[in-house]
């Protein structure tokens, strides 16, 4: 109902006009259902959305469990299927598939390292066990078992030198055998290394020649690089003709110290170069010559100098030979 006055010089007027409001009434009413209906038909759609994209979510989750319960040691070649879109799930079966290629490449490793070990241990262990039959099948004089007991003596040095090498080798891989660090004064300790196999070089006429021109320090541990410096040294000594040079070299690159042996031999094949630094890897120079040795010094070097941030590195010098580079935190 709406009212107006109206003017008047007599008693007050008005004028009133009034109307139903049924219809207003019933609009809204219409309205409120429409509106009712049409929220419960959105809650509804989205509910559906949601349980599809959650059913195709679970789904993929529940196909990468599935295939990551079948994948065993020895099916390790598997991989978890992807759902073929970039999203979290992507990205999380990614990260899996690679985290699958590292521990299938460190099973087959570890499957390499312990054939190959079973093949080194068996060996000097078969050889023992002849050179002892072979003397016990008879009476012998004084000095015949003199020589057997000597020989066998040899290999069970070389079974004493495997096992301690392979002891190493396990400590490093756990991260135990990383000996206290400090500033050691490279120059003499390289010198003492060459000096010690100056003798076994000197049998064979070869020369080792010791450039320690730059007085160079490191942030290492004595022993272990003083490993190192013996396992290169008589690698070169073992590969260098007669009559030749070896030159080993102390040097400052920046912030490392570096250590370098070089050699007058036939050098490292190409096809060598890549595995040089495995386990038990011989190259094809040392099966031909038949070099004594087992393939785990350049594996055990590479090892101790990386648990002391350093790197070693090998090639074949323009001139001939070969050249093994270590290099090492620098100190001042």
């Amino acid at each position: 109902m709406v009212s107006i006055p109206v003017p008047s010089s007599g008693a007050g007027l008005a004028v009133q006009v009034a109307g139903s409001l049924d219809d207003t009434n019933h609009v809204l009413a219409a309205a409120t259902v429409l509106f009712g209906a049409m929220a419960l038909a959105l809650l509804a759609a989205v509910g559906l959305a949601g349980e599809m994209l959650t059913r195709r979510v679970l789904g993929a989750i529940d196909d990468v469990v599935d295939q990551a319960h079948s994948i065993g040691e020895a099916s390790l070649h598997q991989r978890l299927p992807h759902p073929g879109t970039p999203d979290e799930i992507g990205r999380l079966v990614d990260t899996l598939n690679a985290m699958l290629d590292r521990l299938e490449h460190g099973y087959d490793a570890q499957r390499r390292f312990t054939a190959d070990a079973s093949h080194e241990l068996r060996s000097p262990l078969s050889r023992l066990r002849t050179e002892i039959e072979i003397t016990l099948r008879r009476p012998r004089e004084s000095a015949e078992y003199v020589d057997a007991l000597a020989s066998c003596l040899d290999e069970v040095q070389r079974l004493t030198t495997l096992v301690e090498e392979l002891l190493m080798l396990t400590r490093l891989d756990v991260g135990q055998e990383r000996n206290a660090v400090e500033t050691i004064a490279l120059n003499p300790l390289v010198r003492a290394a060459a000096q010690r196999l100056g003798k076994a070089a000197a049998q064979r006429g070869i020369r080792i020649v010791f450039d320690d021109s730059e007085a160079v320090h490191a942030r290492v541990a004595a022993g272990p690089v003083d490993l190192v410096l013996a396992n290169l040294l008589d690698n070169a000594v073992k590969f260098s003709p007669p009559d030749t040079v070896i030159t080993v070299r102390v040097a400052r690159d920046g912030a490392q110290a570096t250590v370098g042996v070089a050699d007058a031999g036939p050098g490292i094949g190409v096809e060598d170069l890549p595995h040089l630094f495995e386990r038990f890897y011989r190259g094809a120079q040392a099966r031909a010559g038949e070099a004594p040795g087992f393939g785990l010094g350049l594996a055990l070097s590479q090892a101790i100098v990386h648990a002391y941030g350093g790197s070693i590195e090998a090639r074949n010098r323009p001139g001939g030979g070969a050249l093994f580079t270590m290099r090492l935190p620098a100190s001042e």
